[in-house]
């Protein structure tokens, strides 16, 4: 009996001692696991491939920066397949960044994202710890010794064409600043900002490379779960909004409406603002839609986006992919927008419609934007019909890789471009634009774009075409433009503009043409060409490469009460390949609707 005693005594403190250490095993696999993961970091790899901060708690910071790497290299032979050296790229010396007091210096270590998953993780090397020297030296910055070299891995290939010096494709590094401060995440991202540089170029180090670094905070990807937001759960979050069943919309109804925070309409919620509704959105606050918006005013009451501070700007008003496609807009008048950085999508216009189709904006207006466009449209078709553009801050309508239609607008005092395309096939008629700042029409990236019946008045350059793009220009007045035309090339890997114009009028220009020699060592055409064919120029026009036209004196009187028109003259024999299909060329300018008192000439002139 003792025996079984001092067996089961001994059993019992076995499997004690085997629980007590399975425990110690379990708690030191949690500790760790909690080490690796310490700011929630495996959560980031739905944000890919974004580039991120996240944070988990007041203790435990990470920004995360990109460093953009873009190689430059002189052209090595004159022949096509030349091989590229291997050894294209830079060698990072030092990064070091503004000192905010916020964040403590000695607790910031660099990490290099070792695997490139855009994730901190176990896998990562340490590259070093902020050191104090600098403090010592400068007091307002901390740093870190690198001394690694980055290569450009993707110019190992042959390269069909080669120019006198070319960008290299970019490669990009990511690396990871910890802190286990607990300071508030924006102040780390302010310490963050502009890092000074140290770097070599490792193929010629009299040829200059590029680098630059993106950021991005935790705050930017806060609303990306509102992108999957169940309807129910976004009326109970926002109350102003109703459902209508027999439409299966969401309807924000007329009325005034002031929005505080970010709003993001979810994918499969169409939405539709009723006539009459005004939208007061407070500063850097914007209004983002995945889902498709009709939101169609009336010219008695139209619907209109401001700021609640005339001295401020909001964000934006988007669209972002292609559950917003069939969108439209009319008498939809906003002003002072700017851009943000929302859910990993950088919206550079105040109203932005980004990878969304069929999207038709009409009778609108798109007043004073603080940012680099107005409207900017990306990869997809929108169409731009009768609408106004007064005095944005840089271009009116910026578009790339688009299709569709900018037709019967008005774009007065813009700061930069009228429109700017690249990599487009828009159709552009029937348009009066005045004194942008830049040109009156951009074109490039390989764009093709019919222009026709046009008035374009005291613009810097009339319309420019560059990098391998086209602009076929018909029916169309240039007056008082500093320069009518211009190509160049912009980007050496490009060739250069084109440019054929017939059926115009030059009127009262600086020079009509101008071929821009961009590149030393190279021809001033630049592969590029201007011809004007059948076409009205005033003699006291500077004239170069222009063939079959009229050259003669004459003043606004010829033009009085004919709206720019050629009845009854050769130019209705005109090439008809680029003229109408209608074969009725004697209308040149802008369209019937649009006369010479309406643009104040009698008054002006």
């Amino acid at each position: 009996m003792k025996r079984q005693r001092k067996t089961l005594v001994g059993v019992k403190k076995i499997a004690g001692l085997a629980l007590f250490f399975l425990t110690c095993l379990l708690i030191l696999a949690a500790i760790s696991f909690y080490r690796i993961r310490s700011p929630k970091i495996g959560e980031a790899e739905e944000y890919s491939p974004v580039r991120l901060l996240m944070t988990a708690r007041d203790k435990g910071k990470i920004v995360s920066l990109e460093m953009i790497v873009q190689g430059m290299a002189k052209k090595l032979v004159e022949i096509k397949n030349a091989q590229f050296p291997r050894n294209i790229g830079i060698r990072l010396i030092k990064i070091k960044f503004y000192k905010n007091q916020e964040v403590k210096m000695a607790k910031l270590k660099l990490y290099v994202d070792a695997n490139k998953n855009q994730i901190f993780d176990k896998e990562d090397i340490l590259l070093g710890i902020a050191y104090e020297s600098w403090t010592k030296d400068n007091k307002d910055y901390v740093g870190f010794e690198v001394d690694k070299n980055l290569m450009i891995s993707n110019v190992t290939g042959k390269y069909e064409k080669i120019s006198y010096f070319m960008d290299l494709p970019e490669e990009s590094y990511n690396y990871f600043i910890v802190s286990e401060d607990r300071a508030p995440v924006n102040k780390f991202i302010n310490f963050a900002k502009e890092p000074k540089v140290t770097i070599e170029n490792l193929y010629d180090l009299n040829n200059k490379a590029t680098y630059s670094f993106r950021y991005i905070n935790q705050e930017l990807l806060r609303d990306l779960d509102l992108i999957n937001q169940p309807l129910d759960e976004f009326l109970k979050g926002h109350k102003f909004f109703k459902y209508n069943e027999e439409k299966k919309s969401l309807v924000l109804g007329r009325g005034k409406y002031k929005i505080t925070q970010t709003l993001i309409i979810p994918k499969n919620s169409p939405l539709i603002i009723e006539p009459g509704t005004t939208l007061i959105l407070a500063p850097g606050v914007s209004f983002v839609s995945y889902s498709k918006v009709i939101a169609d005013g009336t010219k008695e009451m139209p619907i209109r986006v401001k700021v609640d501070k005339l001295d401020k700007s909001f964000g934006v008003f988007a669209l972002a992919n292609e559950g917003a496609s069939g969108s439209t807009f009319e008498y939809f008048n906003i002003d002072n927008g700017k851009d943000a950085y929302i859910n990993g999508i950088f919206f550079s216009g105040m109203f932005s419609a980004y990878h969304n189709n069929d999207v038709i904006i009409k009778n609108s207006s798109f007043t004073f934007a603080h940012g680099d466009d107005a409207v900017n449209l990306k990869y997809s078709n929108a169409s731009v019909y009768d609408s106004y553009f007064y005095r944005n801050h840089a271009d009116s309508i910026d578009e790339d890789f688009m299709s569709g239609e900018i037709i019967g607008n008005t774009f007065i005092e813009n700061n930069e471009d009228g429109i700017d395309l690249s990599g487009s096939t828009t159709i552009i008629k029937n348009n009066y634009i005045f004194r942008s700042k830049d040109k009156c029409i951009s074109v490039g990236e390989g764009s093709r774009i019919d222009i026709s019946n046009n008035f374009l008045e005291e613009c810097n350059i009339g319309i420019a075409s560059k990098d391998s793009s086209e602009a076929y220009i018909s029916n169309s007045v240039f007056f008082k433009n500093k320069e009518v035309l211009n190509v160049y090339i912009k980007k050496p890997f490009f060739e250069g503009g084109k440019i054929v114009v017939n059926n115009s009028i030059f009127f009262q220009n600086g020079k009509n043409s101008v071929v821009t020699n961009t590149f030393p060592n190279r021809k001033s055409s630049d592969n590029s060409s201007i011809n004007i064919y059948y076409s009205l120029l005033s003699a006291d026009d500077k004239r170069e490469d222009i063939t079959t036209n009229i050259i003669r004196d004459f003043n606004l009187d010829f033009f009085r009460n004919k709206n720019w028109s050629l009845d009854n003259t050769f130019f209705v024999n005109a090439n008809p390949v680029y003229l109408n299909e209608k074969n009725d060329f004697s209308s040149i300018g802008l369209s019937d609707y649009t006369l010479i008192d309406k643009l104040r000439y009698n008054n002006r002139h």
